[in-house]
């Protein structure tokens, strides 16, 4: 038996045996995505915001210039949109893995 196959009966058994439980963590599953992509979202705007502090000639109280400081900051919120973008992908195109490892979570 190969691991797909015995994935799809351990979904179907556990859809048929507690469907409210399933239907509980497929829930928490997709609000799990959407706050990834909230978090995303975020990540991105504080990276726009960033990338246009690093435009202006902000000084601090030497005389320095901040702007590579400022991109820097924007380079790594862009790191955060993509990881939390990733992991927001992961949630809505494979919900099932995140049900079933929550599952298995409760039995540890």
């Amino acid at each position: 038996m190969d691991w797909e196959s015995a994935l799809g009966e351990l979904v179907t058994f556990v859809k048929g045996v507690a469907p409210d439980v399933w239907a509980i963590y497929a829930k928490q599953v997709t609000l799990d995505g959407i706050a990834f992509a909230a978090a995303a979202l975020g990540s991105l705007m504080a990276s726009i915001a960033f990338f246009n502090l690093s435009t202006k000639d902000i000084k601090d109280e030497y005389g320095n210039s901040n702007s590579g400081v400022f991109k820097m900051l924007g380079y790594a919120a862009l790191v955060f949109v993509g990881g939390f973008a990733f992991a927001a992908l992961n949630r809505f195109v494979n919900p099932d893995y995140f049900v079933i490892r929550g599952l298995l979570n409760l039995v540890k």
